[in-house]
């Protein structure tokens, strides 16, 4: 023991001093503030004995507090005493006791304040004192709520005023300078508040003598060990008559701060022995709660405190004066009957709306029956507009405002009467503009003090009397008792943060974006971080959630918690509201709520196992979890076999899910249906192939399996990827197809709720019709009466759905009055052999313009010569490897964008074949293949005949000729060239004819040998050079050109050539050619390889609808900087064995020739009739994106045929 007092004496010297020593150096302290106080002020004073008895005594109490607060901020001797004694009252669990003690002392410093405020004159003093009421009304609120719960927070009123300053950590470095702010601040409003009264007039000797008072009581206070708090402690427990029997908490001096520590049963750290008990979970439940007349005196004192902070507010603030001005002025102002009538009412009115705001919410025992309710209101009213009335006939600059106010009355009278609800925030945003517009008419008004006092003082008294439980209440919780069911729901998007305020919340279309949330998605994201990180912190478990809904249907209570998190929050802050689902059910099990269903992600597999982590996170679990999911797949089964019959073939997104998993075994086994099942994980497909089930792993595959989705999952790309006119048989929540209205949805997951059943309609519906509830809401519901009828303790349901189980909550759900929603049968679609328009072509042109008409409902039929159904255009008659010049981006058709996580944002002919396939799918465009069409002719009827070669006829009024530019390759030249190379024996190729192995080992084989001319330089011929180094770079490859093209690097840092030209496009011609020519000439890669080429040789004067050449990886660069490739002249003559002569005389022998020659376009008619119907899609000179501008073409024209049709 003597080694511990040793160990503490060092640490703690303040324990060391003798009483004596203690007391005097207090007095000294006292010394010192009070004459540094009277030398500040002494100036301001004013030596007058006829002061009144008023300022005199508010004077001597404000000076004896102001001592007061000094001597606790500054003196280390009444910090460590005020402590001793708090901590003797924890240990005997006298919360009470603290609280009532220092609710009084702030009550008096109160009361004090609010009366100065009549005789101060400076401005910022009084506003000063407003700050220090409000101030006070929190701390007594607080330490009230602490009392309460005998539990203080980090920052709870009862932890702050009784712990001692730490400076360990940064937080309670933050703490402590945080709670010397306040004290100092409280201080300082004291010293002004004496500063001023001393102006008014005072007696030195009076002060000096209540100086000399409270310095001999500070002293004794020391000298005994006996603090003012605990003298009111005392007197405190006198007067609610809980004074124990046993003796007194005494402060044992010892050198080593033990208070009472060797009689305290439980281990208590002493240097945080504050914090230690006031830590939750110390005091056993049965202990928490009010306690009697110690409770109802600090709700009494709470009461004066907001009573004075709520007239010096309406009064300094609002009206422009101090209240109880009779105190300094009593004389009497005449007024007039008029004058008095009106200033008590609205006067009376604006007290009225605080004591609802404050005292009244849970409370004040209304009028029952909604027609006794009504006609109050509308006498009130009544009232309310003949005064605004009356003011507004006598004129004056506010009798605009008077009429306002006098219409406003009338139409809320019709708006109370009215059979229709309200928004949530509609009363509060409408009473706060009634209480600004009074207040403001009211301070324009003649007033007068003795109402004003009469009025104010009558208020307080009512306030007094009235027996409210908005402070009585037990806890911060406003939810009732005896709660059965509990829906744990949580918003999906940011805006949606608006359902937890604006109630009821409904929307013209379920899951509909209102517009006016759009531009404040900032303000969205902020709220959305503070509900989801701080709230439950900052407020408690109770804070983890809003109480959205609270109804009974039949015998069942059921409320609905929004948890406070959203949709993004399960990717970005996981941990976050794993802890606000857990806190949101330890409330529910502490409030003895019986049932508590998880919704939505809330059951979330990666969050908390289905419910499972919840379970374990609850101990002393007596509430029963479930997730509602056996429930939701009965309703979906059911609802797919309405919609779909008995046999069907669709895709499930989702399947990993236990509801999903549950539907695709009881589709399959009950209904016999063919189902894809997708999953990105490799493992679960390999589950899906052992059960007999086919699998996918993307959504393309979906595309071209079956356009009846079942949508178990949200994902955005379901609504990309969803065929064109699909049935959408959905249970996810939301629905990810807010944009597809081509889309049939199908609302699987909710079922219909006998409304009859309610006690009052719901306010909220989850963003569902007021009809619906989804299924596994209603399976809390289901689960409540298993819990009766069976009489068990608890009915929980965690982990896998039995497939054999989801007919037994079914059909306990449909004997509860649930029923599931009746949906029309899907029937075949059928087409319509009148297609108005007929489109020639199935390339990019011919399905840009497709997508486009099937966007805008306008029927259509493509006629493709290919026959292979994954053919489309001349895609795969190019060469293997082709790779297209532009990004992804530019490349997109109208309607379907590429995935933009692909790892290259290039692609090759290939993977946009692929895309064309899955654009075709996506937007259910109807080809028929094998067609070749001959001639399109005016027909008499004035529709167009396409005459085809297999004899059909198609007879539209709307024809588009959509073949292309690229269709037919060009193999020979002008001057017969390819003749002679055929006849000097050397192999001629197209480059379209390099689609297999054989053809490219003959080519690499003679560019190894130095045998390999390539006759033509575009864009094929840098493709297959670039392919050809790129595999062997010892390669050479000789060029034949009658004109040198521009060559520019496909990139050059940030900057793409593709990029530019999409600016550039836009530009007129001239400008183009002239950005051209500046490219050409000062970019360094498009200057050597110029260079590189003969300079006889003439180079492109103008573009003329001709595409540069893309150098895509600088290897064309390189190779004709290093001789790789090396550029001639147009071949002379060819001669035997493939021996050739270039125009500048040289002789060199070949043993393959490459022809990049080009395509040209099989234009059936050569000029457009648009007026008539007939277009031309896809055949424009676009020289930088020509796949964007054949998508703005198509949308062009398919905006023009639907504008026609429609007139």
């Amino acid at each position: 023991m003597s080694s511990k007092c040793d160990c503490n004496k060092e640490s703690n010297p303040v324990g060391l001093v003798d009483p004596t020593t203690r007391a005097l150096n207090t007095i000294l302290y006292g010394l010192l503030v009070h004459f540094t106080t009277i030398w500040i002020a002494l100036p301001k004073a004013s030596e007058c004995l006829r002061s009144s008895w008023w300022i005199t005594g508010l004077l001597f109490h404000e000076y004896w507090v102001f001592l007061q607060h000094s001597n606790v901020l500054g003196n280390p001797l009444c910090q460590r005493l005020d402590r001793q004694y708090g901590i003797a009252l924890l240990k005997s669990n006298q919360h009470w006791a603290i609280a009532g003690t220092l609710s009084a002392y702030w009550c008096r410093e109160s009361l004090s304040m609010f009366l100065c405020l009549s005789f101060i004159e400076q401005q910022s003093t009084r506003y000063l004192i407003l700050y220090s009421l409000v101030y006070h009304t929190i701390k007594s609120r607080g330490v009230r709520r602490d009392a309460l719960e005998r539990f203080s927070p980090q920052f709870g009123i009862m932890r702050l005023v009784i712990d001692k300053f730490y400076l360990n950590t940064s937080e309670e470095i933050v703490q402590s300078i945080f709670r010397i702010f306040l004290q100092g601040l409280d201080t300082v409003i004291h010293f002004q508040i004496v500063s001023n009264l001393m102006a008014l007039g005072c007696s030195l000797r009076a002060l000096h003598v209540l100086f000399a008072i409270w310095v001999f009581h500070a002293a004794l206070n020391q000298l005994f060990r006996m603090s003012t708090a605990s003298l009111m402690v005392l007197a405190w427990c006198k007067m609610t008559s809980q004074v124990r029997q046993s003796p007194k908490p005494e402060l044992v001096e010892s050198s080593d701060e033990e208070t009472e520590s060797e009689s305290e049963e439980e281990a208590i750290d002493q240097d945080y022995a504050v914090r230690d008990l006031l830590r939750k979970g110390r005091v056993p439940d049965e202990l928490k709660g009010r306690k009697g007349a110690a409770s109802a005196g600090v709700d009494t004192a709470i009461k004066l405190e907001t009573i004075f902070c709520i007239l010096s507010i309406v009064h300094t603030i609002g009206l422009g004066k101090v209240p109880f001005q009779i105190l300094k002025n009593q004389d009497f102002q005449p007024v007039t009957a008029r004058s008095v009538m009106v200033h008590l009412w609205i006067l009376g009115n604006v007290l009225y709306f605080f004591f609802n705001l404050f005292f009244s919410i849970n409370g004040l025992k209304r009028r029952k029956g909604r027609k006794n309710s009504i006609r109050f209101w509308s006498v009130i009213n009544f009232i309310d507009a003949s005064i605004m009335f009356f003011c507004f006939s006598s004129g004056g600059p506010t009798s605009l405002l008077a009429f306002v106010l006098a219409a406003w009355c009338t139409v809320k009278s019709f708006i109370v009467t009215a059979p229709t609800k309200q928004p949530k925030i509609f009363w509060p945003v409408s009473l706060a503009f009634e209480l600004i517009a009074k207040v403001y008419l009211l301070r324009q008004l003649h007033q007068n003090m003795w109402v004003d006092a009469i009025v104010s003082f009558a208020w307080a008294i009512i306030v007094i009397n009235t027996d409210t439980t908005t402070i009585a209440t037990e806890g911060s919780s406003a939810l009732k008792p005896v709660v059965d069911v509990v829906f744990l729901g949580h918003p999906a998007e940011l805006h949606d943060c608006w359902a937890l305020w604006l109630l009821p919340y409904s929307l013209e279309e379920r899951w509909q974006r209102p517009w006016w949330t759009v531009p404040l998605w900032p303000i969205h994201y902020i709220v959305g971080i503070y509900v989801a990180k701080y709230r439950r912190k900052l407020f408690g478990d109770e804070a983890s959630f809003f109480l959205s809904d609270d109804n009974v249907y039949e015998t069942v209570r059921m409320q609905t918690w929004t948890a406070c998190h959203f949709g993004r929050h399960f990717v970005t802050h996981k941990k976050d509201v794993k802890r606000n689902i857990e806190a949101a059910a330890r409330h529910a099990n502490k409030i003895g709520v019986k049932i508590l269903c998880l919704g939505a992600l809330n059951k979330a597999e990666s969050i908390n196992g289905g419910g499972m982590g919840v379970a374990k996170a609850l101990s002393g679990r007596q509430i029963s979890i479930i997730h509602g999911n056996h429930l939701t797949a009965a309703a979906v089964v059911e609802t797919t076999y309405q919609v779909l019959g008995a046999k069907a073939k669709l895709f499930l997104t989702g399947a990993s899910s236990k509801v999903g998993w549950a539907v695709a075994c009881a589709l399959r086994d009950r209904f016999n249906y063919e189902i894809l099942c997708h999953s990105t994980d490799s493992e679960r497909r390999s589950i899906f192939k052992e059960n007999g089930f086919q699998a996918a792993s993307t959504l393309q595959e979906g595309m071209g399996f079956s356009n009846i989705w079942i949508v178990g999952k949200y994902d955005r790309d379901v609504e990309k990827y969803m065929p064109y006119g699909g049935t959408a048989i959905v249970f996810s929540v939301p629905h990810p197809f807010q944009k597809r209205k081509d889309v049939r949805i199908v609302e699987a997951g909710t079922l219909h709720i006998d409304s009859s059943r309610l006690d009052k309609p719901r306010r909220f519906a989850n963003k569902l019709k007021s009809c619906e509830i989804f299924a596994c809401h209603a399976a809390s519901i289901v689960a409540a009466h298993r819990l009766k009828r069976d009489a068990s303790k608890r009915v929980d349901e965690l982990g896998p759905v039995d497939p054999k189980e989801i007919d037994r909550w079914l059909q306990d759900a449909k004997d509860l009055g649930f029923v599931v929603p009746k949906y029309k049968k899907l029937t075949k679609r059928t087409r319509k052999d009148d297609n108005k328009v007929i489109i020639i072509g199935g390339g990019p042109s011919g399905l840009a313009l497709a997508g486009a008409l099937q966007c805008r409902g306008v029927p259509h039929l493509i006629l493709e010569q290919q026959t292979e159904k994954n053919s489309f255009g001349s895609w795969n008659r190019h060469f293997s490897g082709l790779e297209i010049t532009t990004q992804r981006k530019w490349c997109n058709l109208p309607g379907f964008e590429w995935d933009k996580d692909q790892a290259s944002e290039y692609l090759t002919a290939n993977e946009y074949e692929s895309y064309l396939y899955q654009y075709a799918k996506r937007f259910d465009i109807c080809i028929e293949r094998g067609i070749t069409v001959k001639k399109i002719r005016k027909g008499n009827s004035g529709s167009w005949i396409v005459e085809c070669a297999n004899e059909f006829i198609y007879e539209t009024p709307f024809v588009v000729v959509a073949t292309g530019k690229n269709r037919i390759a060009i193999r020979d030249t002008p001057d017969g060239l390819i003749e002679q190379l055929t006849k000097s024996k050397i192999k001629v190729f197209h480059s379209s004819d390099l689609n297999n192995e054989k053809s490219w080992e003959q080519v690499i084989g003679a560019a190894r040998d130095n045998k390999l001319c390539m006759i033509g330089f575009g864009n094929s011929a840098s493709d297959i050079s670039n392919a050809i180094l790129s595999k062997h770079p010892d390669s050479t490859i000789h060029l034949s050109v009658r004109t040198v093209p521009p060559i520019f690097p496909r990139q050059r840092g940030f900057l793409r050539v593709d990029t530019i030209g999409f600016f550039v496009r836009v530009l007129p011609t001239p400008v183009q050619e002239a950005v051209v020519g500046l490219l050409w000439r000062f970019l360094p890669a498009a200057v050597t390889c110029d260079r590189a080429f003969p300079s006889n040789l003439p180079r492109w004067s103008r573009i003329n609808g001709r595409v540069p050449v893309i150098d895509k990886y600088n290897r064309i660069t390189k190779g004709l900087v290093s001789g790789a490739i090396v550029p001639h002249g147009p071949i002379q003559q060819a001669f035997k064995d493939g021996e050739v002569i270039f125009d500048d005389g040289k002789e060199l022998s070949f043993d393959v020739a490459i022809l990049a020659t080009g395509y040209k376009s099989d234009r059936i008619v050569m000029r457009e009739d648009r007026y008539n119907g007939l277009y031309c899609c896809g055949f424009g000179n676009e020289k930088f994106l020509p796949i964007k501008t054949l998508c703005e073409e198509a949308e062009e024209i398919s905006m023009e045929i639907s504008a026609e049709i429609r007139s």
